[in-house]
């Protein structure tokens, strides 16, 4: 029902680091109309997979194929290397998207570090918990690189915040992982959920250059008067994040014209309006971030159209 730029020569299947599909894609078409009748196809099946379909931006698709194993592989190809028996893990035939994107190792969208596709984020952990506790709580899971594959978050004062990102081996591990859900460490319950790669990766990339002041982005608590275009609200947000840190954040799926904190008694509530220029703009940064993490919370996002 849609049409692809130059055909199968639209369609672009990335690749990890063992030269194997991700179990994701990316497809250029010719018109809106066209993102638009793909969008309807969105939890449609391929064989038993059911698909998630959204819409991105170009730049997203080449920071992609600049990380991805040798440029990924464009649909002609695919179809010759499928044909040649030529299947990852889960082959071409729609990808594991329960379970993160495909192959046993991945790279990341956004620095280049190599994160793993299975991640898991463990919540509730006692304050003074060390990677050591969180290897004894996974004793049955293989984390990639032993401590190094353990992320704990930090608040803004360089504390522990009470949880972590721990990346794992294979989805078996992850399984594992998930069944520990609400297993004691010392007198606390842990919470243990299946984690997104990209927010593993910024976790490692914030504490791997520390955190970011404001760059003057938008103005706080602006006249509720209304800012002209079209608004998603954010709540849930970290009460010392900037302005600009939210912009770098909703920037994942499309860049905002301005961003307000909406204020409380003159300290930040926790919620936010991002203006962006466009419905299509607004729609998609609720559908590839709600619910999302920034820092250590998850991030709300609701637009009223």
């Amino acid at each position: 029902d849609c049409e692809i730029v130059g055909g199968p020569n639209g369609i672009y299947f990335p690749l990890n680091e063992r030269e194997l599909p991700t179990g994701e894609a990316f497809v250029e078409m010719e018109t809106a109309s066209d993102i638009d009748k793909a969008l309807e196809k969105h939890k449609d099946c391929i064989g038993e997979r059911y698909i998630e379909v959204f819409e991105s931006r170009m730049s997203v698709m080449e920071r992609v194929k600049k990380t991805s194993s040798e440029g990924g592989v464009r649909g002609k190809d695919a179809a010759r290397d499928r044909d040649r028996g030529f299947r990852g893990e889960r082959g071409f035939g729609g990808g594991d998207r329960e379970r993160g994107f495909g192959g046993e190792r991945g790279r990341g969208f956004g620095r280049g570090k190599e994160v793993s596709n299975y991640c898991v984020r463990l919540r509730g952990l006692p304050w003074e918990a060390k990677k050591d506790d969180i290897s004894d709580f996974l004793s049955r899971c293989e984390i990639v690189g032993g401590q190094a594959g353990i992320i704990i978050n930090m608040d803004d004062r360089g504390r522990a915040a009470g949880d972590a990102y721990v990346e794992l081996e294979t989805r078996d591990d992850m399984d594992t992982a998930v069944s520990m859900h609400k297993r004691e460490m010392g007198t606390r319950y842990i919470e243990v959920f299946e984690a997104n790669r990209l927010d593993v990766e910024k976790a490692k990339d914030k504490q791997g250059r520390g955190g970011g002041g404001s760059m003057g982005f938008g103005r706080r608590d602006r006249d509720r008067a209304g800012p002209r275009g079209f608004t998603v609200q954010l709540r849930g947000l970290p009460y010392r994040v900037t302005e600009r840190e939210i912009a770098d954040w909703v920037g994942e799926a499309a860049d905002p014209v301005d961003v307000i904190i909406q204020m409380d008694r003159g300290r930040p509530s926790g919620r936010a309006e991002c203006v962006f220029s466009s419905d299509r703009e607004a729609r998609r940064v609720v559908q590839t971030m709600h619910r999302r993490d920034l820092g250590h919370r998850y991030i709300e996002c609701f637009y009223d159209e």
